[in-house]
């Protein structure tokens, strides 16, 4: 349906708060979420009956749930960007659930990488210019803040534990990490309207531009990575992997019992089974918070490890 034909027919029959105009052109309610779904019909029907499901069908699937995926609002209902949305509802329900114990946090993050793994070849691959993975970024980095700023630190309740030296080191990490992906950011887009054409340059179909010395697209940061931002993207990294270093031995030795190394320098966890007395914030939630951090921590260093022997 063309623009004019949707405006004539919202000027003759206005939209109540809960209508829309979906993909198809046709007047919906946002009540009839699940009803009349061909597409998942369909799927359900070939899993009964013992058939393959083309991945194409996923994709269908989720196109309908977001055309359907609607908040009321003055003059028709609003659609939700469920590729924003869902990362801001899995990553705190994670966190939450990784909390109540040992087996439980290793449940949800031996499912986590393989789930978005699963997004990207069933989703991402055919429709790159969702936010999901730079949402997930987001909220990750969100959550934990709150949970360090909130239950670590104390910042409006609790006692301080936290001496004023490391949290100035990961907060200056941090706001370094923040600082070399917005440098990294500017230098792609300088990159992209400037434009060397007697320079080797590869087409990103992401950002639907050609980069020169394009080395790969970051989805986490939603940037592209080549030649001119490759220095600044490799001190992101370092940064990062700092910052998620220090955050893990702050969330973990407040909660477990640690004991200092490198010249009394460093403080470690030692032993985790029994709980530091002097913390009054929620152990389970820093614990998991802490082991979670570690883990990513681990994930990036690999990357820079594999970045520097290429």
């Amino acid at each position: 349906m063309t623009m004019s034909l949707k405006l004539n027919r919202e000027q003759s029959d206005p939209l109540c708060c809960c209508e829309y105009i979906n993909a198809n052109g046709q007047r919906s309610h946002v009540l009839g979420f699940l009803c009349d779904c061909a597409e998942l019909d369909d799927t359900v029907d070939r899993l009964f009956a013992g058939q393959s499901v083309p991945k194409s069908k996923v994709l269908e699937i989720w196109n309908v749930l977001e055309d359907r995926s609607r908040v009321p609002w003055w003059r028709g209902a609003q659609p939700v960007p469920l590729d924003v949305v869902v990362p801001w509802i899995l990553v705190p329900l994670g966190l939450w659930l990784a909390q109540w114990n040992v087996y439980v946090l290793v449940v949800v993050h031996a499912l986590m990488l393989p789930s978005l793994y699963i997004w990207y070849r069933l989703i991402w691959r055919f429709k790159p210019h969702n936010r999901f993975y730079t949402s997930w970024s987001v909220a990750t980095t969100c959550v934990l803040f709150y949970v360090y700023e909130f239950e670590v630190v104390g910042f409006i309740a609790l006692p301080k534990t936290i001496s004023f030296w490391e949290n100035l080191v990961l907060i200056g990490s941090g706001l370094l990490a923040i600082f070399f992906v917005k440098e990294t950011r500017r230098r792609s887009l300088w990159v992209q309207k400037l434009g060397h054409p007697q320079r080797s340059e590869r087409f990103c179909r992401i950002c639907e531009t050609s980069v020169v010395g394009r080395k790969h697209h970051c989805f986490w940061i939603g940037i592209c990575i080549s030649e001119s931002n490759q220095r600044h993207f490799m001190g992101f990294l370092v940064s990062l992997c700092l910052t998620l270093v220090q955050y893990s031995l702050l969330s973990l030795t407040s909660v477990c019992q640690s004991y200092l190394v490198f010249y009394d320098l460093v403080l470690v966890p030692s032993d985790c089974a029994m709980v530091n007395d002097k913390f009054e914030g929620n152990p389970n939630l820093v614990w998991a918070s802490g082991i979670h951090s570690g883990g990513i921590a681990i994930l990036i260093f690999t990357m820079i490890v594999v970045k520097i022997c290429r």
